[in-house]
């Protein structure tokens, strides 16, 4: 069994640096560089990659760089580009994205022609490039799996501006969408995803949960003295990427919402990149409101630095306003980590336990800092946590993936 997956990028097998800790580049490699996955696996990332991608016993990485576009592309599709530069000549700047994209989708295509594989796997539907790889493969009669990791319904518009109903109405609402097999990794995804396009059958979509492969790591860092932590202070982690999705600057607000006496019980560490406007943004808010002895920006920090974190941390929050499934929970749970979060994210049906979570019952700041309260006032029990976290492993999701590629070749999806 062959297997192309198409996805924008993956994580290194062996390069653990800070730029490394993002969910979707875990996720997958965390899939297709284990050993039990199935199949003989080809990956191509529709983001160039200057950096060289290991391959492993379970995955040939197909590397795609600028130069690869021009000379492994087909004669039509350069002669299509060439035509547009020459009508558009005035205008390269506002074309080059187009372009680019008519390079991509022509290189990604002749690689589908040459590796004949019996599975297209593409992972996410967030351009129009990944949509019109899916068109071609149900055109062309090419099994096709898309897995949705975050699906942003039909009104919600994606911080970049593209609007993910355009680009999910062209694949959606394809006369032959019938053929297209699709995965979410939460329940309420499929619910949603059903609800926004009637016309996909239930049958066609699955849900697997996303796993890890975190697990406790010993160590002797320690980040009270770091960070200059009061011992007598709770450490809340907040781990993400400084984005509006992100949603950090509600935690901060809901913060300010409380007393001093209640300030002083904890403090927040924010651990992932942010560009120097929003680390100044935070630094002043925090001073503004009096709040910077229970909020720390920390930056972005390796793998093996946030295992430091977690293991000396007592909760995980999350104020995101659409988090697909939340990577960061299930690290947490295995450190034995409760996590406060909304109520209304998407995972939530999959992962709530109200022994290892504590819910904000609206997306108010006061509701927030009650559920931030709530959580330093109850008694959690870390040995269940971790148990709990069991439910989520990696061998677990690969079992997942494994079963629908067995299923969707033998026609009982």
């Amino acid at each position: 069994m062959k297997i192309l997956v198409i996805a924008r990028y993956i994580r290194s097998r062996t390069d653990y640096s800070k730029s490394q800790i993002n969910g979707l580049k875990k996720v997958l490699g965390d899939i297709y560089y284990s050993a039990s996955i199935i199949g003989s696996k080809f990956f191509i990332p529709l983001d160039f990659s200057s950096r060289k991608k290991e391959n492993s016993d379970s995955l040939k990485f197909i590397s795609q760089k600028r130069y690869h576009l021009i000379f492994y592309n087909s004669f039509s599709v350069l002669l299509k580009c060439a035509r547009l530069i020459l009508s558009n000549i005035k205008h390269l700047r506002e074309i080059k994205g187009l372009v680019v994209r008519e390079l991509k989708y022509g290189y990604i295509v002749r690689k589908i022609e040459l590796i004949q594989p019996d599975i297209v796997h593409v992972h996410d539907l967030l351009s129009d490039l990944q949509s019109s790889l899916i068109s071609y493969c149900l055109c062309n009669n090419i099994v096709c799996i898309l897995t949705l990791h975050i699906y942003y319904g039909k009104k919600t518009e994606l911080r970049d501006g593209l609007k993910p109903q355009e680009i999910c109405n062209k694949t959606f609402l394809l006369p032959n969408i019938d053929k297209l097999h699709i995965s979410c990794v939460s329940s309420n995804q499929v619910r949603r995803l059903l609800a926004d396009y009637p016309n996909i059958a239930r049958k066609q979509v699955s849900t697997i949960l996303n796993g890890t492969d975190f697990s406790i790591v010993e160590n002797s860092l320690d980040i009270d003295d770091v960070n200059l932590i009061g011992n007598a202070r709770k450490v809340i982690l907040c781990i993400g990427k400084f984005i509006e999705l992100k949603n950090q600057f509600q935690i901060l607000r809901a913060i300010e919402l409380m007393k001093k006496t209640e300030r002083d019980k904890f403090i927040v560490l924010f651990i992932g990149e942010a560009d120097i406007k929003i680390k100044n943004e935070f630094d002043e808010y925090c001073l503004m409101n009096d709040i910077q002895d229970s909020a720390q920006f920390i930056g972005p920090v390796s793998i093996s630095e946030i295992h430091r974190y977690y293991a000396q941390s007592d909760f995980v929050i999350s104020a995101s306003i659409n988090e697909a499934f939340g990577l960061t929970f299930i690290e947490g749970f295995v450190y034995g980590l409760p996590v406060i979060t909304f109520s209304d994210l998407d995972a939530i049906d999959d992962l709530y336990d109200e022994k290892v979570m504590v819910l904000a019952k609206d997306r108010t700041d006061d509701s927030l800092k009650n559920a931030i309260l709530s959580a330093l006032n109850k008694q959690w029990d870390k040995e269940y946590i971790k148990k709990y976290a069991r439910k989520f492993s990696v061998e677990n999701m690969v079992n997942g993936y494994n079963n629908l590629y067995f299923k969707v070749l033998k026609g009982k999806y």
